[in-house]
């Protein structure tokens, strides 16, 4: 009797360790009308048993942790996260202890209502900010939290781990990076809202990729440290900044580094370029690569630099995705010549170097370099500035203002500024001038009861008094007026005017309305003070008159057309305004004729949205400025439909009017038939071949889904050869050619099995399906126990490392460590590869197939002791060679596409070696095998505890809590499960 309670207290003690300890914690809180009061607490330290750090949650939603050192890192796994994880929704902001050093892994990811993260004493507005006895952030530290505001990160920080703030959305303001920080993260700041110039600190070493991702926000020149020698890939991928200063310590700047930056203007390169690969810059409209030396300099690097896009005299280059030529602008240097004339020293000539004054290839002169060059003489002359023609005219200077020296084409390339090898020649003017400004030639065409404005530019030089005077050669078509700032009203011109008071003057061409079309010259002569004309002083220019033209309708891709019944027809309408613009005017569509009825509705868009076209029609504006479509109805008929556009001014006058006729089909759906399938039979684990036909008929289709409720549909191009999966959905086009066939599962029992095939549009739509269902016998099969060796062999695979075509398999280990994984190399030398194996996001190491394996079990918790391997691999389990009861487990990495999962059991001291409770292999985590023993004598002495009501039938009772997620063991010579056995 004694012994029968023991056991029943046992089992009570064993449900109550599955429960959470916000379960257990749950009945000790009360509601004190407002008082703050602990709801759960714990430790979270990773020293001392966790007990270095307590944490506690109030109800008001405070999560406080409080001791010294580092807080412990957790993973992904949602069952090994923080206690307070069950708790996540109910905390709404943090305050950390001042002498916390580490910012565990995983610590508040995901807990989605934190807006804000303060260590003790803190009366600052930042919304993270983080003790300054930090040091390291850990990965996925604050992902997908709520923190509002800006970011106070400690002056010692060392390093920010990978997605540590990754969509943080809601952190904002100008984030400043510590200058101790030697690391950050693959995605650490990814999609946060930070705004404003980014500096990093001189101290950064390496940025993982997609850090700053889609951080929009930031802006302004950024410049790389030193001590950093990649640009990974996607680090500031559509971000704002401008500029780029790369230094000669980059030798590597992989994809994406800088996609879709659409501001950015600059790059700075070293001399000695780093690799640059060919879609760093994808997207990067506006860019310039500056290169601080010589073109003889930069041919020497061009094999490093985007090689395949640059253009043949490799002084442009076009980044992926860009459609113009992007140019290289390398140091030049730049020639004046004074021609006829000399400069103050005497010289003829003037170089300014480019490699004193940082002039660079495509850009403009400053105006300090061209003041510095100082003015050439020539006797008799007046220097009216420089020129890129030799012999050039004052219609060919350049203009300098806001700083500048602008030369907007010169000649050699698409992008003006100056040019390797480039000269500019002096143009010098003799007395009085005057030149006509805004008249183009016949360009400048003037409409029939408009006017056209223009201004004079008049230079006196030595001729004081020199006038000048406005002549039309067609004083019919047009008249000139001037301006009077006095009267302030335009009136006509009647007299000459001092050249040097022409300068500021407002002057223009009035047609009036009656004019017919004609060319009319405009003459500006130019006279001394003595009355004579100075030759080439003046100016002359021929402009256009055109009369009046009313507006024109066109109707485009529409007239002649056939439309489906249920399908749009889009088309453009332009009414060319020509003088009826800005009367009012607007168009008007209309539907008539025998199958008016087939016309649903006609849209316009507005924006991004389309509307129904109003009754009244559309402004000219609005119809020249959007896309129609005419939409007809599903179930339409055969017909012909007229649609007729009129354009009328305000006043109902009709302007123009254009028609377009239209055919209305009716639609056929598309149509999927399985031919070969339905109702036949077909064995577990066998294959059965059909044939699958998709017709679109009036449909497009875009992707074919094939399903199956057992097993899987495969397919072939090669006559059957080889068969694959069938992806979940394939293109309509990779169906030509080939064979499919279902394959039920192996183990798959009695029954019916369905295959459905699912025709969709591009939008996702279904357009047509169609089932077809078969009848699967169960496939008997006897068991046989071993199989061929897969581990503990001498002979692993050969080289199956960088470069191999050998595939890798998962490998995931609980309880143990990897101890080593050695190939063959290419000579037949065993190769160790220990250092080169990595683990993905999921803590899962990636192993060649036919490498050799040594895993180490890990110490036995207290009280416990080694027993076996659990191994999920059935060949590696069967495998004799397998030493599945040794500490050192070492077997041959199979080619098994779910990997291999290994854990251990472990024995209460307590337990013998005899009986074995575990069948080998049945747990995928660890188990506990000496409480299984005690719930077993539990049945054996009558205590009769309905277990099966709490747990799911064939569950396992484990000692605690983490081992939740295990599968409950088979006991041998037990028949039922234990939870029915208890």
């Amino acid at each position: 009797m004694k012994k029968r309670f023991v056991s029943l207290l046992l089992a009570i003690s064993m449900i109550f360790s599955l429960m959470p300890v916000s379960a257990v914690t749950a009945f000790a809180e009360s509601e004190n009308g407002g008082e703050v009061t602990t709801v759960d607490s714990g430790y979270c330290g990773a020293d001392n048993g966790g007990e270095n750090l307590r944490w506690t949650l109030d109800n008001n939603g405070v999560l406080t942790i409080s001791g010294s050192g580092a807080m412990k890192d957790y993973t992904w796994d949602e069952n090994v996260r923080l206690d307070w994880y069950v708790r996540k929704k109910d905390i709404r902001s943090v305050v950390l202890d001042n002498r916390i050093t580490h910012i565990g892994d995983y610590a508040f990811d995901k807990c989605t209502n934190i807006e804000s993260v303060r260590y003790t004493g803190y009366t600052g507005n930042a919304g993270v900010a983080l003790p300054e006895s930090v040091t390291t952030i850990g990965v996925h530290a604050f992902s997908d939290t709520g923190v509002t505001g800006t970011l106070k990160l400690p002056e010692h920080l060392t390093e920010i781990d990978s997605s540590a703030f990754y969509h943080c959305g809601k952190l904002n303001g100008e984030l400043k990076l510590p200058d101790t920080v030697k690391e950050i993260g693959g995605f650490a700041f990814n999609s946060c809202g930070f705004t404003g110039k980014l500096e990093l600190p001189a101290s950064l070493e390496k940025i993982g990729n997609d850090a700053f991702e889609s951080c929009s926000g930031l802006t302004g020149k950024l410049t790389f440290p030193s001590k950093m020698n990649e640009i990974d890939f996607s680090i500031f991928h559509e971000t704002g900044i401008t500029e780029v200063v790369i230094p000669s310590s980059i030798k590597t700047v992989r994809d994406f580094a800088f996609d879709s930056c659409m501001n950015l203007k600059k790059v700075y390169l070293p001399t000695e370029i780093p690799k640059i690969y060919n879609r760093a810059f994808r997207g990067c409209d506006n860019v310039k690569f500056y290169y601080p030396a010589y073109k003889a300099d930069w041919m020497t690097q061009t094999s490093k630099f985007l090689d395949s896009t640059l253009n043949a005299d490799k002084d442009a280059v076009k980044p992926s995705e860009v459609n113009t030529w992007r140019p290289i602008c390398y140091y030049v240097d730049v020639t004046f010549d004074a021609g006829s004339g000399k400069f103050q020293n005497g010289e003829q000539k003037h170089i300014v170097k480019g490699n004193e004054n940082e002039l660079y290839r495509t850009e403009n002169l400053t105006e300090a370099m061209v003041t510095a060059i100082g003015t050439p003489k020539q006797s008799g002359y007046h220097f009216a500035g420089w020129s890129l023609k030799q012999n050039g005219s004052v219609d060919d200077v350049l203009p300098v203002a806001d700083g500048y020296m602008t030369i907007a084409d010169n000649g050699k390339n698409d992008f003006g500024g100056v040019e390797d090898g480039m000269t500019l020649y002096a143009v010098y003017t003799s007395a009085a001038s005057v030149k006509i400004n805004g008249i183009d030639g016949e360009a400048t065409a003037i409409k029939a009861g408009k006017e056209h404005e223009f201004t004079l530019t008049g230079k006196e030089n030595t001729d004081t008094g020199a006038t000048v005077t406005l002549e039309l050669n067609d004083s019919t078509n047009a008249k000139l007026e001037y301006y009077n700032s006095t009267t302030e009203k335009w009136q006509e011109v009647t007299d000459a005017f001092n050249v040097r008071d022409v300068n500021g003057m407002s002057f223009r061409v009035a047609v009036p309305k009656n004019a017919d079309d004609a060319t009319v010259t405009l003459t500006a002569v130019v006279k001394d003070a003595k009355g004579n004309e100075i030759e080439d002083g003046g100016d002359s220019k021929t402009f256009k008159v055109n009369k009046y033209v009313n507006a024109k309708v066109t109707i485009t891709d529409l007239d002649g057309t056939t439309v489906k019944a249920g399908e749009a027809q889009n088309f453009t309408v332009n009414v060319t305004p020509n003088d009826d613009a800005n009367t009012g005017a607007k168009a008007k569509i209309t539907v008539s004729g025998a199958n008016a009825d087939a016309v649903e509705k006609i849209q316009y868009k507005d924006g991004e949205t389309w509307k129904d076209v109003p009754g009244e029609g559309l402004s000219i504006d609005e119809i020249n400025n959007t896309e129609f479509k005419l939409i007809t109805k599903a179930d339409a008929n055969d017909g012909d439909v007229t649609i007729t556009v009129t354009a009328k001014k305000a006043n109902g006058t009709e302007i123009d009017k254009k028609v377009a006729a239209v055919t209305v089909k009716k639609h056929e759906n598309a149509a999927v038939t399985i031919d070969g399938l339905d109702g036949t039979t077909v064995k577990a684990g066998e294959a059965k071949e059909f044939t699958v036909n998709v017709t679109p008929n009036d449909d497009t289709i875009d992707k074919v889904t094939f399903g199956t409720t057992s097993g899987e549909v495969q397919w072939s191009s090669d006559n059957g050869t080889t068969w694959t999966t069938v992806p979940g959905d394939v293109d309509y086009s990779d169906l030509t050619g080939k064979q499919f066939r279902v394959v039920p599962a192996a183990d798959a029992a009695n029954g019916t099995v369905t295959v459905t095939v699912t025709a969709k549009k591009a939008d996702g739509t279904e357009a047509a399906k169609k089932d077809a269902s078969f009848t699967v016998t169960k496939k008997e099969e006897p068991v046989t126990p071993g199989g061929g060796s897969t581990g503990g062999g001498e002979n692993p695979g050969e080289n199956p490392g960088s470069g191999s075509t050998t595939p890798k398999r998962k490998l995931e280990i609980a309880d143990g460590t990897l101890t080593s994984v050695t190939v063959k190399d290419e000579n037949g030398n065993l190769k160790d590869i220990t250092d080169t194996i990595t683990k993905d996001l999921d803590g899962k190491y990636e192993i060649p197939v036919g490498a050799k394996v040594t895993v180490t079990a890990k110490d036995a918790p207290e009280g416990m002791k080694f027993g076996e391997w659990s191994i999920s691999d059935k060949t590696l389990l069967s495998d004799p060679d397998v030493p599945s009861t040794e500490k050192d487990l070492i077997f041959t990495m199979p080619d098994n596409p779910d990997g291999v999962k290994l854990s251990v059991v472990y024995l209460e001291e307590s337990i013998g070696e005899e009986p074995n409770l575990v069948e080998k292999g049945a747990l995928a985590g660890t188990v506990v095998v000496g409480s299984a023993a005690l719930l077993y004598q539990g049945h054996m002495l009558g205590t009769e505890l309905y277990l099966r009501y709490l747990l799911p039938h064939g569950a396992v009772i484990p000692q605690n809590r983490a081992c939740c997620c295990g599968r409950m063991p088979k006991i041998r010579n037990l028949s039922a499960p234990l939870s029915t056995a208890i």
